[in-house]
């Protein structure tokens, strides 16, 4: 079998996996970025999802609707609109910077913003390829193990399979692929039966001649296809109940053009292919139900059409390797601070679970039941500690994005894309750091790593 060895190696490539490369290779490291799709940014790419969470921490939901209508009308914000500022910044920032300047997204001031799939590839792409990151696209890791205190990946390529040995590599994979192969503990799913959130296979429809602003959740519009969609389903026109629009952005890359969050399955475990093939046949059958949905009541959706789906899955949960420090929901939403915060988060507890066991489920309707929403005061937010990217026994792996050490009702907050972003920078930087040093990355200097991560940008 082939071998092959980098000081740095990074398996996956969406945004954890990008900013973790990237920050290596400026950090003069040479890296090696493995990704089983063929393009970078993983579900803000293969997966669609054109809708990055937001980079501040102002108060959202009914605020982000009153505020998307106050920048359109060119007014400032007052009040509590007004409360919060940017919390993330670093490669995060110049990512979604370098989108605007290309078309490829609207940014606002405080609240998520609306990106182009495509514009978001080529962008990671070439930004990886200036700070001399080597990619290999369609390559799986398979299988790990530790050689003499280093980590050894077996990786499916088209030519078969190869080995590639690392100093240190950073598992942002998502599941906690590489940690769980190389004999991590781990959790999944919420303490009482191991459920994890639904997953979604988001899509794209074309056409839709209704203003976005119309489609906003507050308004009169959005309120009449929700009793539509309860209707639906109550005469069985729809088999599942999609609650109305759903989560619904526009896509910069062309007017009428409207990507959409909205279809679940649940009792998925993205862990197991057979599972996630479940998911995706069940999903692109619901897809076509919610199109002709939107066509019969939908105002300004009566010619829209279908454009395409993701190719890879919406996963909003899986494996959580368990580091030196398990970060808890108490430290969500109580705003918590560590002397080792490597990134800010200012997410609500977002889980999308099929009951929560507060409310009653209807069997009939069992599909769409939230998690009921907390997070912290508009204004404030929470550290990540570099403790929870270290996998607890293990040495020389560093892991970031969703996978990181939480706790169900943790990882619901700081799943989101740019937080795992800014999670990815940290991590590579402290691989680049504990080479430098000659130390492994739990030795590190931590006020060290902070201090270069401000230099570089980031909000720490």
């Amino acid at each position: 079998m082939e071998s092959s060895s980098y000081p740095v190696i990074v398996a996956g490539a969406g945004p954890a996996g990008f900013g973790a490369a990237l920050s290596a290779a400026r950090s003069g490291a040479e890296t090696l970025l493995l990704e089983r799709n063929t393009c970078t940014g993983g579900l803000a790419a293969a997966g669609l999802l054109g809708f990055w969470g937001p980079l501040d921490n102002a108060a959202r939901n009914k605020c982000d609707w009153e505020r998307f209508r106050l920048d359109r009308e060119g007014k400032e914000y007052t009040g509590r609109l007004k409360i919060g500022q940017r919390i993330l910044g670093g490669i995060t920032e110049e990512f979604i910077s370098s989108l605007e300047k290309l078309g490829g997204a609207y940014v606002p001031k405080f609240g998520f913003t609306e990106t182009d799939v495509e514009t978001t590839k080529f962008v990671m792409e070439e930004m990886l390829l200036a700070a001399g990151v080597k990619i290999i696209y369609q390559a799986q890791v398979v299988s790990a193990s530790c050689e003499k205190g280093f980590p050894v990946l077996t990786v499916a390529m088209k030519e078969g399979l190869r080995r590639f040995a690392a100093k240190i590599v950073v598992d942002a994979t998502g599941d906690g692929d590489v940690a769980f192969q190389l004999g991590a503990e781990w959790k999944q799913g919420r303490d009482t039966d191991g459920k994890c959130q639904g997953v979604t296979l988001v899509f794209r429809i074309g056409n839709v001649k209704t203003d976005y602003i119309e489609f906003l959740p507050d308004t009169e519009l959005s309120a009449k296809v929700k009793a539509a969609a309860e209707k639906a389903f109550n005469d069985g026109e729809i088999s599942f109940n999609p609650k109305g629009l759903g989560c619904l952005s526009r896509d910069p890359s062309f007017k009428g053009n409207f990507i959409v969050n909205q279809q679940h399955t649940f009792d998925i475990d993205g862990t197991k292919s057979e599972e996630i093939t479940k998911a995706l046949i069940n999903g692109r059958r619901q897809i076509r139900e919610l199109v002709s949905f939107y066509r019969k009541h939908a105002p300004g959706c009566e010619d829209c059409y279908l454009i395409d789906s993701g190719f890879q899955l919406g996963v909003r949960e899986t494996r959580r390797i368990i580091g030196d420090y398990v970060i808890t929901g108490e430290d969500v939403t109580h705003a918590r601070k560590f002397e080792d915060g490597i990134c800010r988060n200012a997410n609500f507890l977002d889980m999308h679970m099929p009951n929560n066991g507060k409310k009653k489920a209807d069997p009939k309707k069992k599909r769409i039941w939230y998690e009921e929403a907390k997070g912290v005061q508009a204004g404030d937010w929470q550290d990540l500690p570099y403790r929870a990217l270290l996998p607890k026994g293990l040495e020389n792996i560093i892991v970031a994005g969703r996978c990181i050490s939480g706790t169900h009702e943790a990882m619901s907050s700081y799943r989101l894309m740019p937080t795992c972003t800014g999670m990815g920078e940290a991590a590579g930087t402290a691989a680049a750091l504990a080479l430098k040093r000659k130390l492994a990355p739990r030795k590190i200097n931590v006020a060290e790593l902070q201090k270069i991560l401000r230099k570089n940008g980031a909000k720490v």
